[in-house]
């Protein structure tokens, strides 16, 4: 005998447009900022219920990131070549929910996304390493990596494919629609969840 106990709650998606030169186009960069940090199920340290898991980044480290990324964008002195939608989404701990439900209902015609940009644990690429999930997703992706990994100082372990842990992550809203999508990550560490 199993008891189903359905709970509802009210999550929101935090979204910001910055205009460039070609609206025809866009780009999609973002990060869940829902959490397994409090224990429980999924945690790491299930016994800890209530208890902050300091250093955990999934996905503190996303959402910081792309609120820096929109930051700088927002402050550049010359227009960009297309515009760029920064995300932040809520519900992907409990199956890409945040991302998902953009994708039913866009605020931007799925015909102008041009690809997207999954920011999910990039907080310990201290170490000069970080992963690159998604790169075989569009013909020119793959190019440009040598490029981007130098550029930032980082040794890319760059993987074809779209998924990482099972693929269960927001950039999965877009490739199951055919938009190209690059997902980056910089690894499992004692802190995950």
């Amino acid at each position: 005998r199993a008891d189903v106990v359905r709970e509802k709650g009210e999550a929101l998606n935090v979204l910001g447009r910055v205009r460039g030169a070609d609206s025809a186009r866009c780009v999609v960069i973002g990060a869940h900022y829902d959490h397994l940090g409090h224990g429980g199920t999924g945690s790491l340290a299930p016994d800890a219920v209530g208890a902050i898991h300091n250093g955990a980044d999934d996905n503190a480290s996303g959402t910081a990131a792309v609120i820096e990324i929109a930051r700088a964008l927002a402050l550049r002195n010359r227009a960009l070549p297309c515009d760029v939608l920064v995300a932040l989404w809520s519900g992907e701990e409990e199956g890409l929910l945040g991302s998902e439900h953009w994708a039913q209902h866009p605020t931007v015609p799925l015909e102008r996304v041009k690809a997207n940009l999954n920011l999910d644990m990039v907080g310990r690429a201290g170490n000069g390493k970080l992963q690159v999930l998604g790169a075989g997703t569009s013909s020119v992706f793959a190019s440009w990596m040598e490029d981007a990994g130098k550029h930032a100082g980082l040794e890319l372990a760059v993987n074809l494919a779209g998924g990482a842990l099972g693929g269960s992550s927001d950039h999965q809203s877009f490739l199951k629609r055919g938009i190209p999508a690059l997902h980056l990550f910089s690894g499992l560490h004692a802190d995950y969840h």
